[in-house]
């Protein structure tokens, strides 16, 4: 493992954390000067979202005083524990003093280095929003080399603003100019994860599955705010990359700067808005106006968006009917990710919670993992997307007598409800309301809300409300 120098284009942020050398505390750490209040929560949260690493081997880059390394040492088989301020790996020695099985290096983890597949977890802490793009997409591709397979990345950053969000006051920093800090969207970070590949001396070629991202509900999000928000990723061996497939380190950078974040910027034009999604509309045709009430106090949605990116339940309308419902919301589209979480952040809306898996059985695994239970699941496009071992799995994170509702698109005179039913489900409720749901799209795209060429496979498809029950 190689120490280096800070390179001068890292200049800017060395300078900025070189103010708080003077002052190694949890205040520096956090930025924030209510961290004393706030630390020990946040850490325990991170910490419990993580794979086991008992016997493992760590690497904690830009640890700063060592808030992580503390609880790494306590369980890992070795820890290497990196950060470019001296005064802060200084403290983090003071802290751990008495642990004999961690390495402490002084090092900018821009141009760190370690050894191939030397490592079982590699965790970072609020350090993409410090690296340039980049260094971001080196240091994800290092961390591909540096892992072992099976082996784990873990990155946490703030998006589209500072963590302190509204609370401006907090800040340690006297103004947002002051730092120099990239806040870019969510979704660039899962794109670049799930994107990213890695040929190895032998010809093999990895890449990260990302089991998830969410905004864990740690001190920040509990006071409205999702711009806190949470990966991980697991290396895993894959077939060598096709043509069409970004496999080299200059289409990386080059999506990471400038398509991914222009197809966001457009995707986030196609939802904007107050609007009640035609969706909504589609199931008020045949329910009460009240659908969060049929639901239960807390509900899984589901939002695959398979045939368009209008095909999505509006949790935001459900919230607006009920204010003691709360919503834990399955987006598989990292753009729509990134989208409902802005949203929800400017509306502050506490009810919520949006999660990015790949598919229905990583987001179950992921609440199994968390003992959640919900009283309700509301989703579109369920059985036309999921498995039925999928469907069998979303059991297990409902609670006795939870309720079912779905719209499901079909290009059936009927729509196949047999999964459901081979899952032990009661079929309450099979309605046709493509008539309602054409209405509602049409009369969004005459108010200009919405664009044709937009909810074109909403448009072809017909749709049927499902109502369930679970015994």
């Amino acid at each position: 493992m190689a120490a280096v120098q800070t390179a001068p284009k890292r200049t800017e942020y060395l300078n900025f954390w070189n103010k708080y050398s003077d002052k190694p505390t949890h205040e520096s750490m956090l930025l924030n000067n209510n961290a004393h209040e706030l630390e020990e929560s946040d850490r325990a949260d991170v910490v419990a979202a993580l794979p086991d690493y008992t016997g493992k081997d760590v690497a904690d880059i830009g640890s700063g005083i060592g808030r992580f390394t503390t609880l790494f040492s306590q369980k890992a088989r070795k820890v290497i524990s990196t950060d470019f301020i001296e005064s802060f790996v200084n403290k983090n020695k003071e802290r751990n003093a008495s642990a004999k099985n961690i390495e402490f290096v002084v090092s900018d983890a821009a141009g760190l280095e370690l050894e191939d597949a030397s490592m079982d977890l590699v965790f970072t802490n609020w350090l993409f929003m410090y690296l340039s793009d980049s260094e971001c997409v080196d240091f994800t591709l290092k961390a591909l080399r540096w892992l072992r397979p099976g082996g784990y990345f873990k990155l946490r950053e703030s998006c589209s603003e500072p963590s302190t969000g509204r609370r401006k006051g907090n800040a340690v920093h006297a103004t947002d100019a002051a730092n120099p800090t990239h806040y870019r969207y969510k979704s660039l970070y899962l794109l670049l994860l799930t994107n990213a590949r890695f040929q190895d001396a032998d010809g093999k070629w990895f890449k990260f599955e990302v089991e998830w991202g969410t905004s864990i509900p740690t001190y920040i999000t509990l006071a409205n705010n999702w711009r806190q928000v949470h990966w991980l990723a697991k290396k895993v061996e894959i077939p060598a990359p096709v043509n069409g497939e970004i496999s080299t380190q200059e289409a990386l950078l080059n999506a990471f700067s400038t398509s991914w974040p222009a197809e966001q910027v457009a995707f986030d034009a196609l939802v904007s808005g107050d609007h009640v999604s035609w969706t909504h509309k589609a199931i008020t045709q045949i329910m009460a106006p009240q659908v969060s009430a049929s639901l239960g106090a807390t509900v899984l949605a589901y939002s695959p968006r398979v045939v368009d990116a209008t095909a999505a339940v509006d949790t935001f309308a459900l919230v607006d009917e009920s204010t003691t419902t709360n919503f834990w919301t399955i987006e598989l589209n990292p753009l729509a990710f990134r989208a409902s979480n802005t949203k929800a952040t400017e509306k502050r809306d506490q009810h919520q919670r949006f999660a990015w898996h790949a598919n229905l059985q990583s987001a179950v695994t992921y609440l199994s993992v968390h003992n959640t239970g919900f009283d309700g699941f509301v989703g579109t496009e369920l059985l036309s997307t999921a498995t039925i071992d999928e469907v069998l799995s979303l059991k297990t994170v409902l609670n006795s007598k939870a309720q079912l509702l779905l719209l499901e698109p079909t290009s059936e005179t009927t729509v196949n409800t047999d999964a459901l039913k081979s899952a032990g489900f009661t079929i309450d409720l099979v309605e046709d309301v493509t008539t309602a749901a054409h209405d509602a799209i049409n009369d969004q795209i005459s108010q200009g809300t919405l664009k044709a060429k937009v909810a074109k496979g909403s448009l072809s498809a017909s749709w049927t409300v499902i109502k369930a029950t679970k015994p």
